[in-house]
């Protein structure tokens, strides 16, 4: 009988189908307990790591900085670096400004991973670091259910998601120096959407960068307006 290797990708899948629904990590915070099952860390790993290839195009080496305090994102993340190929760097978040911009410097990492927590000490060091490309937020919804798209989106994330673009717009604006920023959210394969789980594009824009994010416009007469308008209604 042939023996399989074992390593971390064989340990992952092995324990999330033995184990599914048992409670893998949790935290307690001032809202309760936060809890991800075996399932969850399957799920969301492999989802964040289809972004980081599909949407973000990373390269098998590549760095990955995770900036955080713990809490179960963190997992995630982990085990995403390494289905995606890439270098985990783990920060520690004790290091001054100073210390993790020498740890970068060294490494040069393209993805940022990085919790609401630290997020102006991450975009400040994208700043000063040319090799990263990218900073992503550590999603702060419940990981047991998936959130494909904004249908299913709880009314007081899709705030705080709202308010985190409009953040992260206002400071890419001064460190990039763009024209102007499109803010994309797809829902739906017909309507753009390669990685199914709720997530927003910001463009920066520059005056004849070429970029085309129109549409024709259609026409609308009354009577399907009034139409569509009772129907909401409803």
């Amino acid at each position: 009988m042939k023996l399989r290797s074992r390593n971390i990708l064989t340990l992952l899948q092995d324990k999330t189908c033995d184990y599914e629904d048992r409670i893998a990590l949790g935290m307690k915070s001032s809202f309760g307990w936060k809890e991800l099952t075996y399932k969850g860390i399957g799920l969301l790993s492999r989802k964040l790591a289809s972004f980081l290839i599909e949407e973000l195009g990373v390269k098998k080496g590549e760095r990955l900085a995770i900036l955080s305090e713990s809490k179960p994102e963190y997992g995630v993340c982990v085990f995403a670096s390494v289905l995606s190929g890439m270098v985990t760097v783990p920060l520690d978040v004790k290091l001054t400004k100073y210390e993790l911009k020498s740890i970068m410097l060294d490494c040069e990492p393209s993805v940022i991973m990085v919790s609401q927590h630290y997020l102006d000490t991450a975009l400040a060091l994208k700043q000063e670091i040319s090799s990263i490309k990218h900073v992503i937020v550590m999603d702060e919804h419940s990981y047991n259910d998936g959130i494909k798209n904004i249908y299913e989106l709880p009314d007081e994330t899709a705030g705080k998601a709202m308010i985190l673009a409009k953040k992260m717009a206002g400071k890419l604006r001064d460190a990039l120096n763009c024209d102007g920023f499109n803010v994309v959210q797809n829902n739906g394969e017909i309507a753009g959407q390669t990685v199914f789980h709720f997530h927003m594009h910001l463009i920066p824009r520059y005056e004849g960068d070429g970029v085309g994010l129109t549409w024709k416009p259609g026409e609308l007469s009354d009577e399907v307006r009034d139409e569509i308008l009772k129907k909401i209604k409803e």
